[in-house]
């Protein structure tokens, strides 16, 4: 991710933290949830039906997180 418009590494952080919360709001997925999960899961052996919801979740949550960074004013590489 880079920013376009010239902001400041603060406001960066800034904007990142904001489009984390709304990307996790709106996906209902956390893909620092989805990752202790998924490691429990995986101690508990369960299938990979599981590991692929979770990497579809954490997909969503990626488009989510970048559609909203690109409002900011950031250029988002994935």
């Amino acid at each position: 991710m880079f920013p376009t418009d010239g902001q400041a590494a603060d406001q960066q952080s800034k904007d990142e933290a904001e489009c984390y919360s709304w990307a996790a709001s709106n996906t209902g997925s956390d893909p620092f949830e989805l990752q202790k999960e998924s490691e429990q899961q995986q101690a508990k052996e369960q299938g990979a039906a599981q590991q692929q919801a979770t990497a579809e979740q954490i997909g969503n949550f990626k488009k989510a997180f970048g559609v909203c960074l690109e409002a900011k004013d950031y250029m988002v590489k994935s």
